[in-house]
């Protein structure tokens, strides 16, 4: 089901809110992250609480912030990780924001139960079940070999990448490396190295450099 959260971001139509759940919140919140960057929302515009230690004023303080507008980013985007720990009365206060959200923010519940969410609260997400289920996976070319070769041809092959739409080279990578990520999760440090570097190229930061750091990071298979 992590496929729909790929299409919404290729489609650049993200819903306004989600219900993410499913067997471990490390895997939970590793999607967050991954779904958050994917999204090049700006650490300021960033609102990350977790609900194990939530009092309802801070649930308050949440949706304040989360109103704010955003300062680097063109959304917002608030986290609230073990959502299934809010009390009725928390869950309450988010049903207002939930029913007439801000144009420009996106809410991500996280939990391991979903039934324990009041029914309105959940009608009012879009519920994704996450799993972790290890595979095979598939890599681009250039990263399948990468292993395989020198530290001097990395550097010339990452030479010859920045020099040819090196962005557009990197959202490919991560799109074909997004699609399993559902399937296998050995594939999560390959990916957030490759969207650190994704967000990088939108820096003064060279495509040559960005490149040389991914190659040579990457010094075995996965």
């Amino acid at each position: 089901m992590q496929q729909v959260l790929a299409n919404h971001l290729r489609a650049n139509r993200p819903s306004h809110a989600y219900l993410l759940y499913g067997d471990t919140s490390s895997h939970l919140q590793e999607v967050a992250q991954w779904f958050v960057g994917r999204l090049h929302v700006h650490p300021a515009d960033q609102v990350w609480k977790d609900a194990m230690a939530l009092r309802i004023e801070e649930v308050r303080a949440f949706i304040r912030n989360l109103w704010l507008r955003p300062l680097m980013s063109k959304r917002r985007v608030g986290v609230i990780e073990h959502a299934d720990q809010l009390d009725v009365a928390a869950q309450n206060t988010l049903l207002k924001t939930l029913e007439e959200p801000p144009a420009y923010a996106i809410l991500l519940l996280l939990v391991r139960n979903p039934a324990t969410l009041l029914p309105t609260i959940r009608s009012r997400l879009q519920s994704i079940f996450l799993h972790r289920k290890v595979e095979k996976s598939v890599f681009p070319e250039h990263l399948e070999r990468i292993d395989t070769v020198s530290y001097a041809k990395r550097i010339q092959l990452a030479k010859k990448l920045a020099e040819d739409r090196p962005k557009e080279t990197l959202d490919q990578w991560l799109s074909v490396l997004e699609e399993q990520l559902g399937e296998n999760p050995s594939l999560w440090e390959k990916v957030m190295k490759l969207l650190k570097a994704r967000n990088l190229l939108e820096t003064t930061v060279s495509s040559r450099a960005i490149f040389e750091d991914v190659f040579l990071q990457m010094g075995k298979k996965i």
